[in-house]
């Protein structure tokens, strides 16, 4: 008389075709935290990389004339409504005076009329030319937001400018490891996109076959399977997935009314299969 068997027994890996990549973080047409990345500029611009301390640069139009200050400098004496008091003050910081004490007086004054905003009469003097130019460059790094790559970021025709990143999972850091781990994710996700990995699920799967007249019947049972596992993972870590899957697929062959022998046979003799 003839019995139902184990034809056979296979590990299986699929592609994951619908991964759930919150834990990374999501693309956006606009920033959800002080931490997103602008797709716009790249990642080494303090647009990206963080302002908090650092020296920004300012050039003037004709590329004769730079300046540096702190974003903090630069907001202080571009904000709205009059700002010549703070101007000043900012202008006095030793560091500030002592680039301010090297413009030199014509090529300033060649700068300040390209624009055009005041009369040879105003621009006679020079000490408030220096407070002009000092003006112009906070308004551009406040403005720019201290942007040093001219825009030459990730982002194409078509893509989302921003990548929120799950900050969340970095709570308790400090915002330069904030930014770092931020950093990590989108590289990650862009390498992702790219194809250079991908998620994947692992199962276990038995065939069985059951006598039908003169024929068999093939029937299939498998485990639940563990999805989102990132394909570039540890070979041990696939491995340790695979007997997990195994043994779920072992008490279900237990539960049909196979023999612990006949169960452990076909699982000895599993075979690996990638989709």
């Amino acid at each position: 008389m003839k019995t139902k068997r184990i034809s056979k027994v296979t590990i299986r890996r699929m592609t994951d075709t619908d991964p759930d990549t919150s834990y990374l973080g999501e693309y956006s047409d606009g920033p959800k935290t002080a931490y997103a990345i602008d797709r716009r500029h790249s990642l080494e611009c303090p647009i990206n990389s963080g302002t908090e301390g650092k020296l920004l640069w300012y050039t003037s139009g004709n590329g004769r004339i730079e300046l540096q200050m702190t974003m903090e400098q630069a907001q202080s004496a571009s904000h709205s409504g009059d700002c010549d008091e703070d101007t000043r003050e900012l202008s006095e910081v030793p560091a500030i005076a002592e680039q301010l004490e090297k413009i030199d007086r014509s090529i300033l004054l060649c700068e300040l009329r390209e624009y055009g905003a005041w009369g040879m009469e105003e621009l006679a003097d020079h000490d408030h030319n220096l407070q002009r130019i000092l003006w112009l460059g906070a308004c551009d790094i406040a403005e720019e937001g201290g942007c040093d790559c001219g825009e030459c970021g990730d982002m194409e025709r078509g893509e989302f400018r921003y990548f929120n990143a799950n900050v969340e999972n970095y709570k308790g850091e400090t915002p330069e490891q904030i930014r770092q781990y931020v950093r990590r994710d989108y590289e990650r996700m862009e390498r992702l996109n790219r194809g250079d990995w991908c998620y994947i699920g692992i199962r276990a799967e038995a065939e069985i076959l059951i006598p039908s007249g003169d024929a068999n019947l093939a029937q299939e049972i498998t485990s639940g399977g563990l999805w989102g596992i990132e394909s570039d993972s540890d070979e041990s870590y696939f491995a340790e997935v695979g007997v997990e899957e195994l043994a779920e697929l072992r008490t279900q062959l237990s539960g049909l009314g196979f023999s612990k022998r006949a169960i452990r046979t076909a699982i000895k003799n599993a075979a690996h299969e990638n989709e």
